[in-house]
């Protein structure tokens, strides 16, 4: 739980990037900032200057050991996912997670951001990080070439064929290739001999025979359908020709957006250890984009994909399940009914040889004042639990945290929070020029927001209220928190 992670305070924390949204939400984050306030030898780490962060204990605290640390490297997997409104909300929030880290005198924090498919990254990496970006490796002169890796000609680790069809649809005959395909991986099992002959191996060569019988067995068992549309999928699973490949339902595994965690998780350790009994192996695998990212299974090794993505970010992201570690082949069966499948399939070869040059831009915007509005509650209060707070509980007796509506109202009438000093924190929390002409909207936008709570907010604090709950609009639980929640009432 993220309270136990709080309280052990751990040296690398693996998480994903919707738990920034904590900044605004959880006293606590201020441990990861550098800040405990005291050590319980029971429960860990307290950023609370009043209690253990375990309810009740009543522990005599320890100071905080010295030396202790704060965040100094945040790594960010697949970088291009972050984009569109995810993208701007994670800018924002980043931000603030550097100028509240700033404020607190930490050292700056490295960032490093892995992709595999990314274009326009400076102004990606402006827009999500503020910071000038450099690039490892930069493109060489020639496709697939660059100062630190090369493409080894006649050696692929990954093939690719493209296959139109003229008097069948798409699914069909991705339903061909799949019945191809388990023939020759039965025959491959049975029949090595002939196989590696076809081939043009040398089929008298015992150790060859074996390597390729065990392949069958292992490394090109399972076919990976790639679904562009989840209605593809459905009709692909759902043929009787593919019904016939499978002796059970634990043949097949489906991973889309709708799957369970557990299924998937049940597939892949199925896949990774195969059972020994037929009938409980992954045979193949229906999936859709959900399956592009963190899929890793080294023996997959065949893939049909059906039809050509608009972007060729994902049939890279796509094709690199297969041939991860061992030679691979992606079947791309063209839709032939679509007239951007027939420009790809005319010149595929060269377009599957520049793909990396063909990926598009990354659109992200943070300078948005809708975004900008939306972070606004947000951004208040993660300036308050992680810096403010302390100093508040602590200058007085009996003093509550400000995320109490009464504690904030009394905050306001001591002086201690006021109009300037939340203008300043939010302009400075989220990047925001006071002189520029092009920010003039976003600091009305912000001078707004602050007037009207500062007039409304001590008026509406009661007792046992949190000042969460009075702001508008909400503060954002998660980085996808993009609309105002919709209450839906039903009469029972």
């Amino acid at each position: 739980m993220d309270d136990d992670i709080y309280r052990r305070a751990p040296s690398v924390l693996v998480g994903t990037v919707d738990k920034l949204a904590q900044l605004g939400q959880n006293q606590a984050f201020q441990i990861l900032l550098g800040r405990p306030h005291s050590l319980c030898p029971r429960h860990g780490y307290s950023a609370n200057p009043s209690w253990c962060s375990v309810f009740g204990c009543r522990e005599q605290r320890r100071p905080v050991p010295k030396g202790f640390g704060h965040i100094r490297l945040e790594i960010a997997d697949e970088l291009h996912l972050l984009d569109e409104s995810l993208g701007a909300l994670d800018g924002m929030y980043e931000s603030l997670l550097q100028r509240i880290s700033e404020h607190l005198k930490n050292d700056p924090f490295q960032i490093v951001g892995a992709t595999a498919t990314i274009e326009g990254y400076q102004n990606q990496v402006r827009h999500l990080y503020e910071r000038e970006a450099l690039r490892f490796p930069v493109n060489g002169p020639e496709a697939g070439e660059t100062f630190w890796s090369t493409t080894r000609k006649g050696d692929p680790l990954r093939r690719f064929l493209g296959v139109r069809s003229r008097a069948s649809t798409m699914v069909t005959a991705t339903r061909e290739v799949a019945m191809v395909h388990d023939r020759w991986v039965r025959d491959l099992c049975d029949d090595p001999k002939t196989v590696v002959a076809e081939a043009g191996l040398d089929a008298n060569d015992a150790s060859i025979i074996d390597e390729a019988r065990r392949a069958g067995e292992d490394l090109f068992e399972v076919l990976v359908a790639y679904c562009l549309r989840n209605e593809d999928l459905t009709s692909f699973v759902r043929d009787p020709a593919v019904r016939e490949l499978l002796e059970s339902e634990d043949n097949l595994a489906i991973i889309n957006g709708d799957s369970s965690p557990d299924l998937i998780r049940s597939a892949v350790g199925r896949l990774r250890k195969p059972p020994a009994n037929t009938s409980d192996r992954v045979r193949l695998i229906a999936a859709t984009k959900a399956i592009g990212h963190g899929f890793d299974v080294a023996r997959l090794g065949v893939m049909a994909v059906m039809g050509t993505p608009t972007q060729a970010s994902e049939i890279i992201q796509a094709s690199a399940r297969v041939g991860r570690r061992f030679p691979g082949l992606v079947v791309n069966v063209i839709n032939p009914s679509r007239d951007r499948d027939a420009s790809v399939f005319r010149y595929y070869p060269e377009w599957i040889r520049y793909l990396d040059r063909l990926v598009h831009k990354v659109p992200v915007n943070r300078e948005s004042v809708p975004v900008l509005k939306r972070v606004l509650p947000g951004g208040l209060m993660a300036w308050l639990l992680q810096v403010l707070d302390r100093g508040w509980i602590t200058g007085g007796r009996r003093r509550r945290s400000l995320a109490d509506s009464t504690a904030f109202r009394d905050a306001v009438n001591d002086g201690a929070v006021d109009r300037a000093l939340l203008v300043s924190l939010l302009r400075h929390g989220f990047g925001i020029d006071g002189t520029s002409v092009y920010h003039r909207m976003h600091r009305e936008a912000i001078d707004a927001w602050v007037d009207d709570h500062l007039a409304t907010l001590p008026l509406r604090a009661e007792a046992g209220k949190r000042l969460p709950d009075l702001l508008h609009p909400s503060v954002p639980r998660s980085l996808r928190d993009i609309e105002e929640p919709l209450t839906i009432y039903g009469e029972l």
